[in-house]
């Protein structure tokens, strides 16, 4: 009897894709404690403090972003070996986003109480509201990855290169030192990122399985961006202007972020180990960002169990 595929996976990339989901809930975590009123210091993560608590709040709510990145590369590097669009994968997943909206409505409404109207029509639709604005985004992204692959495959390697270096300036570093330059959108970046994943992996072996280059890339990313956020903490005691910049370096377009994420792709990438827990675990994923982050869950049910914690 064939195993399930995703239990011939690479661990290595199926703990990496755990570990972003980590950050990613302990982002929305941060994001829901910020919202709340506990204790006689209100928690602004926007804003600059002189308690190291809340400088360390600022930092778990811009990992959400960092997450999300990381989760989106692991899927690139795969997507691009692939030559056609599952349309059965795609309704599988609008039909489990459907379903699972659906079921925990009906827990709230038998259970606890009717929502308002609008916000049980989203929960029927929740897809087509971007309930989950990642899911849609991947809904979106997915159909078109064969044809981001055919022009990766057919473009030279110098012209790949231009294509992925103009793009990521424009879309990554340009935005991470001033929001919204050139109308930048999710999927806008996701592309951006994919072209990038692909001359990387296509054309920088070498540079993508090196260990040691990889360990500092990641070191001095992750570091540049704490030691700016830092720097952005200490003027915004002084400086009236920067005072709720906080989270400014940390963005879904930080190219610190971007970069950190494809040097740990690259390290988990070459652990070559296989673990049926750890691929088990990791399948299951998608479900947990579906269930913490549902519409419900997030206004309703988060808040309240945090404020009894």
């Amino acid at each position: 009897m064939n195993r399930p595929s995703f239990l011939k996976r690479n661990s290595g990339v199926e703990l990496l894709r755990i570990i972003s989901m980590g950050l990613i809930v302990l982002a929305h975590i941060t994001q829901t404690v910020s919202n709340l009123s506990l204790g006689p210091v209100p928690v602004d993560v926007t804003a600059a403090s002189h308690v190291f608590s809340h400088f360390v709040l600022s930092i778990f709510y811009m990992f959400g972003a960092w997450g999300n990145i990381i989760f989106f590369i692991i899927s690139a590097w795969f997507l691009l070996d692939s030559k056609e669009v599952k349309v059965k994968k795609l309704i599988y997943l609008i039909i489990n986003v459907w379903v699972l909206s659906v079921l925990i409505l009906s827990f709230f409404v038998l259970l606890l109480h009717r929502p308002p109207l609008t916000i049980t029509i989203k929960c029927f639709f929740p897809t087509l509201f971007a309930n989950n604005w990642f899911v849609t985004g991947y809904i979106l992204f997915y159909p078109m990855h064969t044809i981001l692959n055919a022009i990766i495959q057919q473009s030279s390697k110098e012209k790949l290169l231009k294509i992925s270096i103009t793009m990521f300036t424009l879309y990554v570093v340009c935005n991470t030192f001033c929001k919204r330059l050139f109308f930048p959108s999710i999927l806008i970046f996701w592309t951006t990122i994919y072209f990038t994943i692909g001359y990387i992996k296509f054309y920088l072996p070498n540079l993508s399985n090196n260990r040691k280059i990889n360990i500092y890339i990641f070191i001095v990313s992750t570091f540049s961006l704490l030691t700016l956020t830092y720097i952005t903490n200490v003027l915004g005691l002084k400086i009236p202007f920067i005072h709720n910049q906080m989270l400014y370096w940390g963005s879904n377009y930080s190219v610190f972020w971007v970069i950190s994420a494809i040097a740990l792709l690259n390290l988990f990438r070459n652990i070559k180990w296989q673990s049926k827990w750890i691929n088990k675990t990791a399948s299951y994923m998608l479900l947990v960002y579906l269930i913490h982050e549902n519409l419900l869950f997030r206004r309703y049910l988060r808040p309240a169990l945090l404020e009894e914690v």
